[in-house]
């Protein structure tokens, strides 16, 4: 659990998105700003039939019509909410659902953002969670196939994710090292910390589902990844030494859908 200042999620337009790994169908929380109902509030929730439930101002959905969490893998999700205050949800980039029911409401001030933990203190996320940024824009659908695979507000050829007009980052936690002082950092500048809550640990900062080791035959040390390993550095190291590696990309070929595995993989092997 981690909590923050109020202000994270604005008013109008913006988008909340982060990498998550749901272990269970259970209600739990994967972000939350605002104060409860009928205040204004803003919400990223599941139910214990494992259904999506979120909240957009004064505005909720919580039927099936939203759409199941995936559940024991790694999945990108974003709340996306356009000036007009129209709420979309995606899922690995794909859009499972949207409403016409507008609301532009800011979060009401008297709850603060937090991570893993509804408003009320109940809804305890079961998993983890990495890479939770904020902006200020409805980033479309191609901008964030760019910004789940990169570190930041920016490729990795320096070039933005959005050049939508006056768009900002407004928050940015990657997780990636654990803090002696409890502060999860602001990585986009802006100062908006958050605090651990009492039972987050060393421990509880874990690589292991995000990439696998083992040895292969014997000789070779391997390393799996199970999602983009994202670092303020550009991604994995390999470990100081290492001059020889072999290296197997598969990629999607043909399309799929919301809830299906991409088509005909193309793939290819490297060595060095």
């Amino acid at each position: 659990v981690l909590t923050g200042p109020t202000g994270v999620i604005p008013s109008g337009a913006f988008t909340v998105e982060s990498w998550v790994y749901l272990r269970s169908n259970s209600s739990q929380t994967i972000f939350s700003e605002g104060t409860g109902h009928p205040n204004s509030s803003v919400y990223l929730t599941t139910l214990a039939d494992g259904n999506f439930y979120l909240r957009w101002g004064t505005q909720e959905a919580n039927s099936t019509s939203v759409g199941l969490a995936p559940l024991n893998r790694w999945a990108h999700v974003a709340l996306t909410r356009n000036a007009s205050g129209l709420p979309s949800l995606y899922v690995d980039g794909a859009l499972i659902w949207s409403s016409t029911n507008g609301d532009t409401s800011a979060p009401n001030n008297g709850g603060p953002f937090r991570i893993g933990i509804q408003i009320g203190n109940g809804a305890l996320l079961n998993g983890q969670i990495d890479q939770v940024k904020v902006w200020n824009v409805a980033l479309t659908p191609s901008e964030l196939a760019l910004s789940m695979h990169n570190y930041g507000a920016t490729q990795s050829n320096g070039s933005a994710i959005t050049s939508q007009l006056n768009a900002t980052l407004r928050a940015h936690y990657d997780f990636n090292e654990f803090s002696v002082d409890r502060q999860e950092l602001d990585r986009s500048g802006n100062g908006r910390n958050l605090t651990y809550g009492s039972a987050l640990s060393s421990s509880s900062y874990t690589s292991n589902q995000i990439l696998e080791t083992g040895t292969a035959h014997s000789l070779q040390t391997y390393v799996k990844f199970n999602r983009t390993y994202l670092t303020a550095a550009g991604g994995w190291l390999p470990p100081s030494g290492v001059t020889n590696y072999k290296a197997l990309v598969v990629a999607g070929g043909g399309g799929g859908a919301a809830w299906v595995g991409a088509g005909g993989g193309a793939g290819g092997m490297s060595e060095s």
